[in-house]
């Protein structure tokens, strides 16, 4: 009862405290000369280590210096503004740019943008931003701190962004009401007759969720990446997560390859509720195409559930199958392949069993049909898994940690370096972040959502049970998932059951892969470059270690051509070096108590 007295009372003193911060900006905005509103995260602007200094510079020349909290600001002024705030996922993105927006229209203020390099939700906002100021005709400053800059670099641009200020106050005609519709691109809600794109982020499981969507009577077609279209797609990247840019360079080059007609041509992009860039996706890939144009400004973005359920419940029931089925005999081949007797022989058999599951998914067979063919491929490879290898598990980015062109082939980096890798089905991955998905939907209001999926959950587990009895005799026993039990450890770092995201996920996916292999000698961590929960969780990795007993490699994948997968080497080695010297011991201790 204390605690929350005491909270109470501290949040009537910072309104109130606010309030007379805002009275003040209110008496002193009319002066003469111009002032600057500072907008940026407050761990940042209001940090003296952090800020490098620059609100003194501004007050050092005489220049009235306010933060974005000091204005007064309308939350009900815009519809289409307010639209755009609903898209933006982050709560300071979205204060931001409502105080950029009244500093758009006030006279004699001008705004400072002040980030932190390499921070991607403000490299979200930085366009937005931009754009509003440009719809409002009036100059800005956007500093990037970094821990090289010198306050000496920092006074030479304020000193001309004041220049430029005063100029502009002196001469410009202010713009009355501008389109802040306009700042946020169209997104489809529907796929129509178009034809629909897919990303590609795994090379088996992929083609499979296509094949049902094509069952379905959509002109659904895979992107085609490659290491070309990622180096290509940099071009369009000014911070954001990489996978995004990747993803609309994909479209680009698919669309100009075959010859597609744009405007009869629509990118599926996820729908996204967590604690990431993710809602921003469809509308900044919509952007790079409307900035790329010859065309291609024609073409539609779509925003659509993974689950595909905004199309139909057949097309769910049978893209969860893909998944699992995907995502099974991917895993049976990673157990198999480094115990082969004869190399190669793996790879060729699961050609096979992968144009069995395509057949399956098109509509030509049935499911269980697939399964017992594909297996019975299988069973025609002869290996021998009596010495085992190291065990590497990966776990990270959706996007990378199963596209063999993002993450430069991976797996195979993992089976040459004398490693057998542990992957993780997206029907478990579903399993293991359930409780959180639905407890997050019913927070935000989504009842009947959260009502159908239970149903369509209980339907799917007893067709999995069933489905993964024939996979037993490669992969054993089904692995024990349970989420409320792995939620338990997320208090060990300070991670509340209402949060979400990438971070969240992946310290229940790691104790869920500790729990079932425990035998495992190294978790893989794979990122893309400019992924704020990736460097979340790597700034975890000590914490981790210390309660699995598992060191982690940490991989962030940048777009370039450098080998990131070379640092996974050694660590494999030294536990094949371990396991070979556990091996003599024992044999050692053998003989001489023989003896």
């Amino acid at each position: 009862m204390k605690v929350t007295a005491a909270m109470i009372k501290a949040d009537k003193e910072s309104r109130q405290i606010k309030e007379r911060l805002q009275q003040l900006f209110h008496k002193k905005e009319k002066g003469k000369d111009v002032s600057v509103v500072l907008l940026g995260r407050p761990y940042v602007v209001l940090s003296d280590t952090l800020n490098k200094g620059i609100p003194a510079i501004f007050t050092g020349m005489g220049i009235n210096a306010w933060y974005q909290d000091m204005l007064r600001v309308d939350p009900e002024y815009d519809e289409a503004f307010n639209h755009l705030l609903e898209k933006t996922p982050w709560h300071f993105a979205s204060d931001i740019l409502r105080a950029a927006e009244l500093a758009g229209r006030t006279k004699n203020l001008y705004p400072v943008l002040i980030t932190a390099f390499k921070c991607a939700p403000d490299s979200f906002i930085i366009d937005y931003f931009k754009q509003l100021m440009h719809l409002y005709n009036k100059p800005y400053l956007i500093i990037q701190i970094d821990e090289h800059d010198s306050n000496t670099g920092y006074e030479t641009r304020i000193e001309a962004a004041l220049r430029s200020f005063r100029n502009h106050s002196r001469t410009a005609t202010a713009v009355l009401n501008p389109d802040l519709g306009s700042l946020l691109p169209q997104i489809e809600s529907s796929v129509g007759e178009k034809t629909l794109l897919m990303p590609n982020w795994d090379h088996f499981v992929s083609p499979l969720v296509v094949a049902n969507l094509r069952r379905a009577g959509l002109d659904a077609r895979l992107l085609e990446p490659s290491e070309l279209g990622i180096r290509k797609s940099m071009v369009h990247n000014t911070g954001q997560c990489l996978p995004i840019n990747i993803i609309a360079q994909n479209c680009i080059d698919y669309i100009e390859k075959h010859k597609l007609d744009p405007s009869n041509t629509v990118l599926w992009s996820a729908e996204g509720h967590i604690s990431c860039n993710l809602k921003q996706y469809p509308f900044y890939i919509k952007k790079i195409m409307e900035n790329y144009g010859k065309g291609l400004e024609n073409t539609s973005v779509y925003s659509g559930q993974i689950s595909h359920r905004d199309i139909s419940i057949k097309v769910t029931y049978y893209a969860y199958f893909a998944y699992m089925l995907g995502g099974l005999f991917l895993k049976t081949a990673c157990r198999i392949r480094p115990y082969e007797s004869i190399p190669g022989r793996t790879d060729q058999v699961f050609k096979n069993v992968h144009r069995v599951l395509l057949d399956a998914f098109l509509g030509k067979t049935s499911l269980e049909q697939a399964i017992e063919e594909g297996l019975a491929l299988v069973d025609e490879i002869e290996y021998d898994r009596t010495s085992r290898k190291p065990q590497v598990a990966i776990f990270g980015d959706l996007y990378v940690r199963d596209n063999d062109t993002m993450n430069q082939g991976l797996i195979r980096a993992i089976e040459e370096a004398g490693g057998e890798a542990v992957t993780t089905p997206y029907n478990d991955y579903a399993k293991i972040t359930i409780e959180n998905m639905f407890r997050r939907a019913h927070e935000r209001g989504a009842h009947m959502e959260t009502n159908v999926n239970r149903v369509l959950l209980n339907v799917v587990k007893y067709m999995d049970e069933r489905y993964y009895k024939p996979f037993i005799r490669h992969l054993g026993p089904a692995p024990v998932i349970k989420p409320k039990l792995l939620e338990e450890q997320l208090k060990q770092f300070n991670i509340d059951t209402l949060h979400g995201g990438e971070s969240y996920d992946n310290i229940l996916k790691i104790f869920y892969l500790k729990e079932n292999y425990p035998e495992l000698s190294l978790f893989v961590q794979t990122n893309p470059s400019y992924c704020c929960p990736a460097l979340v969780t790597e700034a975890m990795t000590h914490r981790i270690k210390e309660l699995t007993d598992v060191p982690i490699v940490t991989l962030t994948y940048d777009g370039t051509s450098d080998q990131m997968n070379d640092a996974i080497v050694p660590y494999i080695q030294n536990a094949i070096t371990k396991e070979v010297l556990v091996k003599q011991s024992i044999e050692f201790s053998t003989s001489s108590s023989g003896a």
